[in-house]
């Protein structure tokens, strides 16, 4: 089934979940409240020792659109695969489990992906942090052509994921995909990539000819807090990527592709010093010896939902905690004046839980 009853196109939106019972609330109630209504959200988690799924349950039971189901505990790319092999969706979305969709997310990449007849949309992002001292957002992709819609071909995609200097790194925005195009090509997550397998799958699409567009107002919520892995670039990790920096196909007289491979895994290779210098029997001791400054991780604050009543509402319940959720229902206001009250006073979710 790819399409709702009333023949509008199903969209899967894709979420993998490990231990995220602070975030996965707000990430699932986001989805349920998108304008676009012909909807297949479904959660794999990928073995949570926390309530992780006693709340995916609960949205599961309050919303027969949400499914739940058991990922296969090798780690992230292999969940999002059984996410793709088990979308039943003619498009499919990725949302981490701890981030947020602005209500009209799934709608504005739909409408463009139907305009300029794309394989791949995705949108730019507002980054957001949950430090307990102060709420802070901004922009994730600003300046240049990054203010204006526009079609990203591939030597530019790579160029924007170079892993140096102050490039925006497209890797991270998540994409709408054709779900038809992706399986017509056999192309699935690399199980060898802990981080960057968002960027990995999407240069291979673009490699068998997939048309990429990209939209400049920030309908994806991307929250940063200590837990996230995008902010650990381990040797391992990093050694996975610069392997796997040279699976495109790369013709003789694409020089501009060549020339931003290359780009790419000399920062990767720069990375990889830093995390080598960095992991040591005494990090902080070793990175102060080379002049390293080794990054600190903002706080992450949440409200855990209580994991003593049995009541399935339960889980659903509103947390005290309202200045985050106050935060982005404004800067929702901003960035798409039109939207409906999706997210009113009386709501019963908030960005922290």
């Amino acid at each position: 089934m790819n399409q709702s009853s009333d023949g509008t196109p199903l969209v899967s939106i894709l979420v993998v979940a490990r231990n995220t019972a602070a975030y996965i609330g707000a990430a699932l109630q986001s989805a349920r409240e998108q304008t676009y209504k012909a909807l297949d959200i479904l959660v794999v988690d990928d073995g949570s020792t926390d309530t992780t799924r006693a709340v995916a349950q609960a949205h599961a039971v309050a919303d027969e659109r949400v499914r739940v189901l058991d990922g296969p505990r090798a780690g992230l790319s292999a969940a999002r695969n059984t996410s793709l092999a088990a979308a039943q969706g003619q498009w499919a979305a990725i949302l981490d489990s701890d981030d947020v969709l602005h209500p009209r997310h799934i709608e504005r990449l739909v409408q463009q992906a139907h305009a300029r007849s794309a394989h791949i949309v995705a949108a730019n992002m507002v980054s957001f942090s949950t430090n307990a001292d102060r709420l802070s957002s901004w922009l994730f992709a600003d300046g240049g052509a990054w203010t204006q819609p526009h079609r990203i071909g591939l030597a530019d995609y790579v160029r924007a994921n170079s892993a140096a200097g102050d490039a925006v790194s497209a890797g991270y925005l998540k994409p709408l995909f054709d779900m038809a195009f992706l399986r017509s090509h056999a192309v699935q997550y690399d199980v060898r990539l802990r981080i960057a397998e968002d960027y990995d799958l999407v240069a291979r699409l673009m490699d068998r000819g997939a048309s990429f567009e990209y939209l400049p107002e920030p309908t994806y919520f991307y929250r940063r807090h200590s837990s996230s892995t995008s902010h650990r670039h381990s040797v391992k990790d990093l050694s996975a990527m610069l392997a796997l920096a040279d699976n495109l196909k790369v013709s003789a007289q694409d020089d501009a592709l060549r020339t931003a491979i290359a780009a790419r895994k000399d920062g990767i290779r720069a990375a990889l010093r830093h995390a080598r210098a960095i992991e040591g029997p005494k990090p902080a001791t070793r990175a102060a010896s080379l002049g390293l400054w080794v990054p600190t991780p903002p706080r992450g604050r949440c409200s855990r939902l209580p994991v003593s009543k049995a009541r399935q509402d339960a889980w659903l319940s509103p947390s005290p905690c309202h200045r985050q959720r106050r935060h982005l229902r404004l800067l929702s206001s901003v960035i798409l004046p039109a939207t409906p009250s999706c997210w009113p006073r009386s709501h019963s979710w908030n960005m922290m839980a």
